[in-house]
């Protein structure tokens, strides 16, 4: 459940119960009021965090061509699994073969005028500069030849890796510039992450490898384990919080790219609060409010200032005032002051 504001359900909780009242005067021999009492808590895990994400694979890869061209054909669609390796998608390689023998072509030219002028030169006929500038043509010539077929294997995209096709952003038929996305691969042989922004104060708190449970919208009331696997050490601009990265396995290969998660994460890191019932709450002022503490020896109790660190569901997470072991008044404590007699019920 998420935390509310303390303000808020601080003045809930007191709301029908009254702020604390002195009890009316009594006779000196009326007997002590039975008070119920509870005995303060403190959990052996810090408090969870509550956050939600989107699920998305380990790795997005945008997919393009390096030239422009016409596709020619796309051959998965959005959903497809595909391995490494697998063709993908092409462009019209007419154009883009031309340009490759173009470019042999022009090797063969300038090897044979190499040759043609390493036999003038031998002959006296050539200077050594015009053999130089032939050698240079064919280096040239070369590159060229290099560059083109270098462009034609990568007319032709290929997975890069195992995954799944996430969007097909073009169509066959469609004039594409280099660099425009044509397919989003989503590898998710590396596995499923939910990404969460956390504030500072429960980012601290949370370092890799601790442990999460996720809960998402299409498959309600069932949580799957999930582990911190990156913390960032920047908040980003726009939200001011810390991008947490968690890993949700996947062995049954439900899960698509999108999903929303509500993740419930231990940290490992910060002081495990003391805990109470929120019916101990006499009276409260933001993130203060005050209890009956019973003092066992004396049979009577004691007003009892509290640090409120967070309220959950009808408990309080105390970051002060009382100790592990102490036991507060939670029923009738508003007609008590402090120092009065007090019998426990059984």
């Amino acid at each position: 459940m998420h935390f509310l504001p303390l303000l808020l359900v601080l003045t809930l909780l007191l709301t029908g119960c009254g702020v604390e009242a002195r009890a009316p005067s009594a006779e000196s021999d009326a007997p002590a009021p039975v008070v119920d009492v509870a005995t303060a808590t403190q959990p052996e895990t810090p408090i969870p965090v509550h956050a939600s994400g989107r699920l998305a694979s380990k790795a997005e890869i945008q997919l393009a061509f390096k030239i422009d061209g016409v596709i020619d054909r796309i051959l998965v669609d959005e959903g497809d699994r595909v391995t490494r390796g697998a063709p993908l998608a092409r462009l019209n390689l007419s154009e883009i073969d031309a340009r490759v023998t173009e470019a042999e072509s022009a090797l063969e030219q300038a090897q044979r005028d190499r040759e043609r002028t390493a036999r003038l030169y031998r002959d006296s006929v050539a200077t050594l500069e015009t053999l130089q500038n032939a050698r240079t043509a064919v280096d040239v010539a070369e590159a060229r030849v290099q560059a083109a077929q270098f462009n034609r294997r990568f007319a032709v995209i290929d997975a890069p890796e195992g995954g799944r096709v996430l969007h097909r952003h073009a169509e066959e038929g469609e004039y594409v510039r280099p660099g425009t996305p044509i397919l989003t691969l989503g590898a998710i042989d590396r596995g499923w992450v939910v990404r969460v922004g956390l504030p500072a104060e429960d980012v601290v708190r949370t370092a890799i490898g601790d442990s999460a449970r996720v809960v998402f919208d299409a498959y309600p009331g069932e949580a799957m384990e999930a582990q911190v696997t990156e913390v960032a050490d920047a908040a980003e601009a726009r939200s001011g919080t810390f991008e947490v990265e968690l890993s949700v396995p996947d062995p049954a290969d439900r899960l698509k790219s999108g999903f929303i998660g509500r993740v419930t994460l231990f940290p490992s890191r910060g002081l495990r609060p003391v805990e109470i019932p929120a019916d101990a709450l006499v009276s409260g002022d933001g993130s203060e409010g005050v209890v009956f503490r019973v003092e066992d020896a004396t049979g009577t109790v004691r007003r009892q200032t509290v640090q409120i660190a967070r309220i959950r569901d009808s408990t309080l997470a105390l970051s002060g005032g009382l100790a592990p072991g102490d036991r507060v008044v939670t029923t009738g404590a508003p007609r008590l002051s402090d120092g009065d007699s007090v019998r426990v019920a059984p």
